[in-house]
């Protein structure tokens, strides 16, 4: 008898496969790339930053299955407006700290006294849970697919903006996310078009700013 014959893995099994097998591949990663870090920051204690991973990774796979063993589906929709507006404030936060001046590297992380995270990754999962809760509420009829499509574009547009301003990447790859979804909760096309046209129109816009900025 396995785990999924206990039902511990709930969902698809799939998904908890390729989660574990990745999980594993973190763990090489780790390892093999930490040498010299470990040698600057652990006393050359090449074992530090593999257990430190092997513990975030028991720590959130301990986390995920609590969450869908003993909590309703309903409740990340519920959580889903507080969350993306949460990140949403972070993010402004982080901004703010990143134009004065007084945040750390490249402005990606947030430092709060023994915590650290990059907001982005908040406002990532927010985002996803917000737009898929709209989604499912609005199936109904054309006018609430139309609605939804405002709704989303809204907060994915500050989301994805406030993320730019310190990792395109990122902010990128939400957006094309969030289309996906979109495209896939069946938004009419017209619309999705719209947020293409949109979208090449302010890539251009910033490559030819960015390019008319001088270099110091």
């Amino acid at each position: 008898m396995n785990a999924f014959d206990l039902k511990i893995f709930k969902g698809d099994r799939v998904i908890w496969v390729v989660l574990l097998l990745l999980s594993l591949i973190s763990l090489l990663i780790v390892y093999s790339s930490t040498g010299a870090l470990a040698y600057r920051q652990a006393s050359g204690n090449t074992m530090y930053f593999l257990v430190r991973q092997l513990f975030f990774i028991g720590l959130g796979l301990a986390i995920m299955l609590a969450m869908v063993n003993f909590f309703s589906v309903r409740i990340f929709a519920i959580m889903a407006n507080f969350l993306v507006y949460l990140s949403i404030g972070v993010l402004i936060f982080s901004a703010v700290l990143q134009f004065s001046g007084k945040s750390s590297g490249s402005g990606r992380t947030l430092d709060i006294g023994l915590l650290s995270f990059q907001p982005a990754e908040l406002a990532k999962i927010s985002l996803i849970m917000f737009t898929a809760k709209v989604l499912g509420k609005t199936q109904n009829s054309k006018d609430e697919l139309k609605r939804a499509f405002y709704i989303i574009a809204g907060h994915t547009a500050v989301v994805c903006g406030l993320i730019f301003i310190s990792n395109f990447s990122t902010a990128a790859l939400l957006f094309a996310t969030i289309f996906l979804m979109m495209y896939v909760g069946r938004i009419p096309f017209r619309y999705l078009f719209l947020v293409v046209v949109a979208g090449a129109g302010i890539f251009v816009s910033i490559y030819f700013l960015a390019d008319s900025v001088p270099s110091s």
